[in-house]
């Protein structure tokens, strides 16, 4: 609040004060929660989800798609209800795929945290719901990430459901849960680390600090403020803008201007210009980021030598689970992630070691293209898991180039396609999926 206007300063104040009543007054709502692992994701069904809200918050939905401005509603899965939480419309392919239909269907995020940080569903904050736009099976997205889980990877979980807004059928998604803070204490001993989601600039991680501190003097001139920065001050819950908004209560700060674009998330990622370091998109410790531990990874796998490389690269890199994350992918033709055109994959970063994090499926099984034919498709290489030349991805490029690691990386492929992946195992998979979709997909109005 430093430095803010005096008027700025109560008005964003006496917002905090609103958001903490209305937090506390929520509280008695159910915070549901449970010991089982696979709750609220169930895998022996399509579950029913209902998400009701006034009709006019729906409509404002529909008609302002790309604003993905939160909306209060009332969240049911499987008869288990949570009032008051916050959902959006999300996406980029997939959200355009519902406003070129002029559909319904849109993929939408919900966050069960928003207006109270206490309120979880069986522990999880925010989940999102994604359409299929791309996947007539409707199956995809849940296959692929049983498989990295199967691999024992840390994946998000997903379900599949049949979803209703109000009385609106839209009919089957993919429920997936959120990587965060919550996804990180589940899968590693210490959830304190930077996680990291990067944007096509940053994604192949093929630069380094030098490149960018040059970057940023060649940009310097480009710099303006961030609009309604005061505004983007996260409660533990959401930012304080999505709160109001959602809220109808963004006229009551002072500093607030109509129609002025503010970012989607808080912190220091997101300003009027993007450079390498911000295109990462820190998810965590945006009060404090430290970028340390990734500039010198960037430097070892970018610029060290081979005999400086092969030392340190395991200090750095959780090597098996990169090997692993690369097989799988391979192998299921996953390339809208880092093997291609490098986003939809998380990074995690704790104590100084990265660890790859699998994200967005639902263009797995040769969906995505990454522009190969088909019979590239059909023929992918093997050794270069990957949609161009092997050494535009310096995250792989000298790990397959080590014949120790280029053995381990075989035998992956060779437990994937022995195990999980065997058309056996993947024949009954697809089968029980099929089965549960079928029913809900024949009653599906709005199936792409």
């Amino acid at each position: 609040m430093v430095g803010l206007p005096f008027r700025t300063y109560l008005a964003v104040i006496g917002a905090l004060l609103v958001a903490c009543f209305l937090a506390l007054s929520l509280s008695g709502c159910s915070n549901i929660a449970s010991a089982d692992d696979s709750a609220p994701f169930p895998s022996d069904r399509v579950a029913t989800v209902r998400i009701t809200m006034p009709q006019a918050s729906w409509e404002k939905c529909l008609d302002n798609p790309y604003a993905q401005e939160y909306v209060q509603a009332d969240f049911e899965i499987d008869g288990q209800k949570l009032i008051s939480v916050g959902v959006r419309s999300k996406g980029n392919s997939s959200l355009n795929q519902a406003v070129a239909w002029n559909s319904p269907r849109m993929p939408l995020a919900v966050d069960f945290n928003l207006f109270n940080r206490a309120r979880t569903l069986n522990g999880v904050k925010k989940v999102f719901l994604n359409n299929g736009w791309s996947d007539p099976t409707l199956i995809r997205e849940k296959l692929a990430y049983d498989i990295f889980t199967e691999m024992g990877m840390p994946a998000p979980r997903s379900c599949l459901v049949d979803l209703w807004v109000n009385n609106n059928h839209l009919g089957v998604y993919t429920m997936t849960e959120m990587i965060d803070i919550t996804f990180l204490k589940r899968h590693f001993p210490n959830p304190s680390g930077n996680l990291y989601k990067p944007d096509v600039m940053s994604a192949l991680l093929d630069w380094t600090e030098d490149d960018l501190e040059n970057q940023r003097i060649r940009r310097a001139r480009f710099q303006t403020p961030e609009p309604n920065a005061e505004l983007n001050v996260n409660l533990g819950g959401g930012r304080l803008l999505d709160i109001l908004r959602a809220l109808g209560e963004e006229n009551s700060v002072a500093s607030y201007t109509p129609g002025t674009p503010v970012p989607k998330e808080a912190g220091l990622q997101y300003i009027n210009y993007r450079d390498y370091v911000h295109a990462m998109n820190l998810k965590t410790n945006l009060d404090r980021p430290d970028y340390s531990a990734l500039f010198r990874f960037l430097q070892i796998i970018n610029k060290e030598p081979d005999e400086v490389y092969y030392r340190e690269i395991e200090e750095v890199l959780d090597v098996d689970g990169t090997l692993l994350f690369f097989a799988i992918s391979g192998a299921i033709l996953h390339l809208d992630n880092y093997n291609s055109i490098g986003h939809n994959t998380h990074f995690y970063e704790v104590n100084g070691k990265f660890y790859v994090i699998p994200w967005d499926t639902n263009m797995a099984f040769g969906t995505f293209n990454a522009g190969i034919r088909k019979n590239g498709l059909i023929n992918f290489y093997v050794d270069e898991p990957v949609a161009g030349p092997l050494n535009r991805y310096p995250l792989l490029n000298r790990l397959l180039a080590h014949p120790p690691y280029m053995e381990k990386y075989r035998n992956y492929v060779r437990q994937l396609i022995e195990g999980p992946f065997s058309p056996s195992v993947m024949e009954k998979k697809i089968d029980k999926l099929a089965a549960m979709v079928a029913p809900y997909a024949a009653r599906d109005k709005h199936y792409f």
